[in-house]
């Protein structure tokens, strides 16, 4: 409705969409595939126990490839909702932003 999008577009938000875009176009085929095959993350993404699905963590120094994995998981995982029942929710933040990813920025993100 208009009031909803008029109420979200107060919310301030990080440019999450256009790096995720920028970093699908920049991506090789097949390069981080194995991620996608790890054990862990099938049991993460296919498991029917609530708890085992809260978080999956990636983590690493800047520049070791964290921002292109996480966006194989994000399409991974609107492959597999594909039918509307669910929805992924994502952020990007990046080390050298600094103070400008604040908090609110962040959920606000989230909630658009």
């Amino acid at each position: 409705s208009d009031k909803r999008r008029q109420i979200l577009g107060w919310l301030p938000q990080l440019a999450s969409r256009e790096r995720y875009q920028a970093v699908r176009d920049s991506c090789v085929d097949g390069v981080g595939d194995w991620l996608l095959e790890e054990e862990k993350f099938s049991t993460w993404h296919t498991s029917e126990d609530k708890a085992a699905k809260r978080v999956i963590l990636c983590y690493g120094d800047p520049g070791v490839g964290k921002t292109y994995m996480s966006s194989l998981v994000i399409d991974k995982l609107w492959r597999i909702i594909d039918s509307g029942s669910a929805a992924v929710a994502y952020v990007y933040c990046d080390y050298s932003a600094g103070n400008a990813q604040t908090t609110s920025k962040v959920l606000g993100s989230v909630l658009r």
